[in-house]
Formats: structure tokens, C-alpha cells, sequence
């Protein structure tokens, strides 16, 4: 049996994901599944998938995955840990606070599945004004979105959420938070 985990979603099929955010932590007490279960961890989502007649798209967005648990039967994927009919563009995770240290962005993507600018940036990039325009502008790909807006000292958060020191004094998602978890968690927008 396999489970997928992803910040945003577990599975998702002929969905639109755009402009999201997620930290997903998973504590020194999980464990893996029993017997011959195997579990799939994304940044945004376990498992993004369509079908020939109706795709799944994800793009400008970003992800962290912090996992203090060395489980076997387990495999990470920054963004994603798995895609087919699917597409992807302008999406991002955190290679820096990555734990395991070699994630790849999705490390099982199928060959009808497209990306583009989807990759892993350090910390100090992703907390740049850069990083912003970025995600607002699909990598310069298109004009500015506004969408996005930037937290001197923290990771992006999109302008609906308010200003910075509300949002991260209600969710506490930022570099300084990420040393240290129990338990599975998740926040996201």
C-alpha cells in the first residue's frame, strides 16, 4: 500500500494549486507504515496527478519539508514526490532546511507530467525581495502579479494574509522556527 503526505495535499487529481505556501514538519516520533506500506512525502503535495483529458497544474508556489524522522519505506520530494499528467511551473522548496539533505524536487515524475523552474533554493534566497518577484512574475516569464509580497527575515506570504507580523505571530512559519518539532504538523495557505 502506498500513502501519500504533502503539505497542502495528499493526492490531488485534475486540480489547480496556484499561488500556495506550505510547512510540513514531521517529528522524531513517526514512523513508517508496517509491512511492505511504503509513504510519499511532498513540500506542497504527496501525489499531483490528472488523466490524458484533464491535467493537474501547480505553479507559483513554494514548499518546506523539515523531517526529523529517518523512517524507512519513506521517500521526500521537495515540491512533490510524485506526478503524472501534470504540470508544474515556477515552484520551489527550501534546499537548505531540507531534511533528508538530498531531496529532489520530485524525485518520481512521470514522463507525462512538465516542468518548468521547478527546483530547490537556499534559504537566503528564498527570503530575498528577488524571490518575491519570482514567484509574482513566473520566474520574469510574465508581468507582476502583486500577489506575493515580501517579509524582511522570512519566507514570502501572499498579500491576502495580511502584513508579516500578523501572519507569522499567528503560524510562527519562518526560519527561525524551523529547528526544532515532536509531532507531524502542518500549516499552510
Amino acid at each position: 500500500t502506498e500513502m501519500y503526505l504533502g503539505g497542502l495535499a495528499g493526492t490531488t487529481s485534475n486540480t489547480l494549486i496556484e499561488n500556495s505556501h506550505a510547512e510540513l514538519r514531521i517529528g522524531t516520533g513517526v514512523t513508517a507504515p508496517s509491512g511492505n506500506d511504503t509513504s510519499y512525502v511532498g513540500g506542497l503535495v504527496g501525489y499531483l496527478f490528472g488523466r490524458e483529458n484533464g491535467r493537474s497544474l501547480l505553479k507559483d508556489s513554494y514548499g518546506l519539508v523539515i523531517s526529523e524522522s529517518d523512517a524507512a519505506r519513506t521517500t521526500y520530494g521537495g515540491v512533490a514526490n510524485r506526478t503524472s499528467f501534470s504540470d508544474l511551473r515556477n515552484c520551489y522548496f527550501d534546499k537548505t532546511v531540507s531534511r533528508p539533505e538530498s531531496m529532489l524536487a520530485i524525485p518520481r515524475h512521470a514522463s507525462t507530467a512538465t516542468q518548468s523552474n521547478v527546483t530547490g533554493k537556499t534559504t537566503a534566497v528564498m527570503q530575498s525581495p528577488a524571490f518575491v518577484e519570482t514567484l509574482n512574475t513566473n520566474a520574469g516569464l510574465d508581468d507582476d502579479s502583486g500577489i506575493w509580497q515580501y517579509c524582511e527575515g522570512n519566507y514570502p506570504i501572499l498579500v491576502s494574509e495580511g502584513t508579516c507580523e500578523e501572519f507569522y505571530s499567528k503560524y510562527g512559519m519562518s526560519s527561525s522556527s524551523l529547528s526544532s518539532s515532536s509531532s507531524a504538523e502542518s500549516s499552510s495557505s
